[in-house]
């Protein structure tokens, strides 16, 4: 009997390998930090260029990257659901919920799309898996408060990773807000009518104060389709209402409206608060309100808009040298002689608070009959200043410029407008020798004809950014460039010569 031939193996067909991707891009995809920078990229851009693409090619990039990318598919979701302007893509969650009230004969074609009686528990690990990762919520107008009453049934935090909430007044009155259950919400924005309902206002401030134990950040806007059809917004005069935050960690506290005096003190007596915005108001301005010298113990950061009349009264409310920034704009009638407060305010701003290192003051376009060196000769005691802005129709001439740039050696930043006042060129030298550091300046300057300009002599300095608004022509000041660099000069002429 012969022998079997041994049978052949089978030979099995190995796939083709996968292409190697390069150890960088492999490196990129394992770093969820540089993901994330390239998803927020992606979604500014998209943000920016929604508009130029055409309907039927408008895909979010970052959902295309979700769906075919497992690797930053997370990163991208992230991204996507970080910040919310409204609450459509939550509810959108429960679209299966909704296809069962189809069926079930109880689905509306409004707006707002109706949920089951009984939400499937597969539906809420699908809510609470997108949920998390939103930090930053905007309730629409159009939001019914419903949707929040359904998804606090489960009694615990329906957003547990939120940490900046903006809502309207009506919504924040809403006995419903009360059921967010948001732990983290840290900056809450309220948008006000332009005068608002003082039972709403009350109802609101009432449930942040003890809703939200731990709020940093408060801001109270005017709602722009209102504002723009109310001559001035009203004044809000709740002390008693704000008083209940001030045991609260509130650090940030601005308001659009108005405010009295009884209401600044009630922000004095704030423990922790760090930056205030206010516009203090016209009516109750003679009143005395006794301020204690325990006040604004934190406070580092001021913006108010006031008339120049009442803040040397205001300066004398908060301690000496604890303010490192201070914005100043004045709110006077235009045939009001500011004189007197303007050098009254200065003098008293460089006593108390002679460490400032951020200083704006804005006086419009009023008229005043004080000289430059009685309103701003004192200001040369401000030393430490790192960024300064004046505009008004003072003027600093060169005289005052001339004066107080010798004290500010340590200015990085300065801007000064006073209309159509400019000063000679030649005070760009002096600038440059006596403030080493600066960076940005703004200065008006009256540059000569080419014929008569006589070059300074060249200093070196770090300045990055020159605007001279007023100057004539830009000629003027490429004359002066090409004058104090030769060099550059010839090289332009030669560049011109070959285009002839």
């Amino acid at each position: 009997m012969a022998p079997k031939k041994p049978k052949k193996a089978k030979t099995v067909e190995e796939p083709p390998a996968a292409p190697v991707q390069p150890l960088a891009v492999q490196h990129v995809l394992h770093n969820g930090d540089l993901l994330g920078i390239i998803c927020e990229l992606l979604h500014d851009t998209w943000k920016t260029y929604r508009s130029t693409i055409p309907t039927s090619e408008r895909i979010h990039p970052l959902v295309a990257l979700a769906m075919t990318n497992k690797v930053i598919s997370a990163v991208a979701l992230n991204t996507l659901w970080k910040h919310l302007d409204s609450l459509r893509p939550i509810v959108a969650l429960f679209s299966e919920s909704t296809e069962q009230s189809k069926a079930e004969g109880r689905y509306s074609s409004s707006r707002e799309p109706a949920l089951c009686e009984d939400i499937p528990e597969a539906t809420w690990c699908r809510f609470d898996s997108y949920v998390h990762r939103i930090q930053g919520l905007t309730f629409s107008k159009s939001f019914s408060s419903k949707y929040l009453l359904r998804f606090a049934e489960r009694r615990r935090p329906i957003f547990p990773n939120l940490r900046k909430l903006t809502v309207s007044l009506e919504l924040a009155s809403d006995p419903a807000i009360l059921f967010i259950h948001a732990p983290r919400t840290s900056h809450i924005e309220l948008r006000f009518p332009s005068t608002p309902d003082k039972e709403q206002t009350i109802t609101a401030i009432s449930t942040i104060a003890w809703n939200l134990p731990n709020i940093h950040t408060l801001i109270l806007t005017i709602s722009e389709e209102r504002y723009y059809y109310s001559s001035e917004p009203a004044a809000l005069t709740f002390s008693v209402t704000f008083n209940k935050l001030s045991s609260s960690n509130l650090r940030r506290l601005e308001i659009a409206h108005s405010v009295d005096r009884a209401m600044l003190l009630v922000f004095s007596k704030f423990q922790r608060l760090e930056h205030l915005t206010i516009h203090l108001c016209e009516t109750g301005a003679g009143k005395e309100v006794s301020f204690t010298d325990t006040g604004f113990t934190c406070l580092t950061s001021l913006k108010i808009h006031a008339r120049v009349a009442e803040m040397p009264k205001i300066v004398k409310i908060f301690p000496n040298e604890i303010l490192r920034s201070l914005e100043f704009t004045d709110t006077s009638e235009p045939s009001t002689d500011r004189a007197a407060s303007m050098e009254e305010f200065h003098a008293l701003l460089v006593t108390k608070m002679s460490t400032l290192q951020e200083l704006k003051l804005f006086y419009g376009t009023r008229k005043s009959n004080t000289s430059t060196r009685g309103a701003f000769g004192q200001l040369e005691r401000l030393a430490a200043v790192r960024h300064l802005s004046y505009q008004g129709d003072v003027a600093l001439d060169e005289d005052v410029i001339r004066h107080l740039i010798p004290s500010w050696r340590k200015m990085v930043s300065l801007h000064i407008n006073s209309g159509r006042n400019s000063v000679p060129y030649t005070v760009l030298p002096e600038i440059a020798k006596d403030c080493p550091d600066l960076v940005t300046l703004n200065l008006n300057v009256l540059f000569p004809s080419s014929d008569t300009l006589v070059p300074p002599p060249i200093i070196n300095h770090r300045l990055q950014r020159f605007d001279a608004p007023e100057t004539s022509t830009l000629r003027d000041l490429q004359s002066l460039l090409d004058a104090c660099q030769p060099a550059r000069r010839d090289q332009r002429e030669r560049e011109l010569s070959q285009l002839g």
